[in-house]
């Protein structure tokens, strides 16, 4: 077994690269992508400086324009606290000030004979580090139960054993799971249609891997929900995302990952109802029951309540959900956008431009970023935002919205429009108004803002009208004066219960 390609042991750590873990005396310590990405260049080249700039270029997408200093720093702070030194006495990687970074401790393969001395190094394979995700997050598996299908008794699960435990015994069917749920992790439309396949294939090979069912039930959600890297409609995936997580609960009925996958299809891909909404709210608490360490269970409770006019009670979730995972750029990214909803836009900005240095490639954060600096009037750097989450994931209609609300806002009427005549057909296809809407209310069309903001608050499933296109929000006052928009907001008020905003993943 090569370096490259199997485990390799130093201290009390394990760095299996197959299954895209770093494990200390077995149990497995989560790390984000460009730490794991880091470290594995590291022990590559085991026992040799890599400066800054290599890392850069290996691990640092091209395209994606941040503070790279700051990212690396980011990396390395999560880095060394996983493995529990400091740059001041490090016992496993060495800083040399504004040069680099080597890794100095003896590295032992299983099955090789005994330990290997650090200048002894295998063959470099940077490929093999671009796109990983460290230690496999499950971001999926924490909406939680539906109470209507849960009749037994409660489980006795031994979740700490379980954290440690594989969820296949099948190499192939774990390697195919742990992709898809990197490329989940993403978030933009290639890596989702990509994660789709993967645990697909993970499910097909192992037909009794209940987490790939839930897991490939939550990529299909993200598909034709709710999102922001939607591509597909609601009618289009329900069927196969309810089926995915039904074989999930058939085979394990105590698995937390399956009843948030189904929390996540009643809310995502079903019209709003009020006993759903019950079932949905005791699905998160469930979740969070099962498993109170998961750091993302808090991060989608509190995603839930904010969309339920709750918003003072979604900032505590997600303060709770970072105690546990800090630099999570999920829960850094939603805990801005909640906070410039809520006029505290320093503050927020802070969180989005962290998200963005923690990982570059999320399509989300850059979104959310373009439309904070939009809320904030700094149109230059909402451009910028929203161009590179084109970058990310061309032709989206969340980016393109963006970039043509912009253009509208900076008078640049003939862009708008071009940007605009692309998007149609997408929005019509997916049955999506309200990224059309808003571009419109941004132009200034009267007939056409109210014509699709009207198609908007008929479709529950679309209607995302919170946040910075909320139906209190500013950006609708000159429309106010017309009947037709009073009718608007009757609709978006009949479609919520008292004191509930529909359902929005911003």
């Amino acid at each position: 077994m090569s370096r490259t390609d199997g485990i390799v042991r130093f201290g009390d750590y394990e760095f299996d690269r197959r299954a895209c873990e770093l494990r200390r005396s077995g149990r497995r310590i989560p790390l984000q992508i460009q730490p794991f990405g880091v470290l594995g260049v590291l022990i590559d080249r085991a026992g040799e400086v890599v400066t800054r700039e290599e890392l850069r270029t290996i691990i640092w997408p091209a395209t994606i324009h941040v503070d790279f200093d700051h990212g690396l720093n980011n990396a390395m702070t999560r880095l060394r606290r996983a493995l529990e030194e400091t740059p001041a006495a490090p016992k496993y990687i060495e800083t040399l000030p504004r040069i680099g970074f080597r890794f100095i401790h003896p590295i032992e393969q299983p099955g090789a004979g005994g330990q290997t001395d650090p200048i002894e190094r295998a063959p470099r394979n940077p490929a093999l580090w671009v796109g990983l995700a460290a230690g496999v997050v499950l971001l999926i598996g924490v909406v939680g139960s539906y109470a209507p299908r849960w009749t037994g008794a409660e489980p006795e699960v031994n979740w700490g054993q379980a954290a440690q435990d594989r969820p296949t015994a099948n190499d192939a069917a774990y390697e195919a799971y742990l992709r898809g749920l990197e490329l989940f992790e993403r978030r933009s439309k290639e890596s989702v249609k990509l994660s789709i396949e993967y645990l697909a294939r993970a499910t097909e090979i192992d037909p009794d891997f209940a987490a790939a069912y839930a897991a490939l039930a939550m990529s299909y959600t993200a598909a034709g929900g709710n999102t922001l890297v939607r591509y597909l409609s609601a009618d289009d995936v329900h069927a196969p995302a309810l089926a995915a997580v039904e074989r999930a609960l058939q085979i394990d009925p105590g698995l937390a990952q399956a009843h948030t996958a189904l929390a996540g299809v009643l809310n995502q891909l079903q019209p709003w109802s009020a006993a759903t909404d019950v079932a949905i709210e005791q699905s998160y608490r469930r979740a969070i029951a099962l498993e109170p360490r998961d750091a993302n269970a808090y991060l989608f409770l509190g995603n839930f309540l904010s969309t339920r006019d709750r918003n003072s009670e979604a900032v505590s979730q997600y303060r709770l959900a970072l105690q546990l995972d800090p630099l999570s750029p999920s829960i850094n990214s939603r805990m801005g956008m909640e906070l410039i909803a809520l006029g505290n836009f320093e503050e927020g900005l802070a969180f989005l431009r962290k998200t963005v240095e923690l990982d570059p490639w999320q399509f989300n954060a850059h979104v959310r970023l373009g439309w904070g600096y939009v809320v904030t009037d700094d149109l230059d750097a909402a451009n910028s935002a929203f161009e590179t989450a084109e970058q990310i994931s061309p032709d989206s209609l969340r980016s393109l919205a963006g970039l043509a609300f912009v253009a509208a806002r900076k008078g640049d009427v003939a862009g708008a429009r071009t940007l605009l005549d692309a998007m149609l057909p997408r929005a019509e296809a997916i049955d999506d108004p309200l990224d059309i809407a808003i571009v419109y209310v941004a132009l200034a069309d009267r007939e056409r803002s109210l014509e699709w903001l009207g198609k908007a608050a008929r479709q529950s499933r679309s209607l995302r009208m919170t946040g910075p296109w909320g139906i209190q929000t500013p950006l609708y006052d000159w429309l106010r004066d017309d009947v037709r928009f009073a009718q608007i907001e009757r609709e978006v008020a009949k479609r919520a219960s008292p004191g509930t905003r529909l359902q929005q993943t911003l």
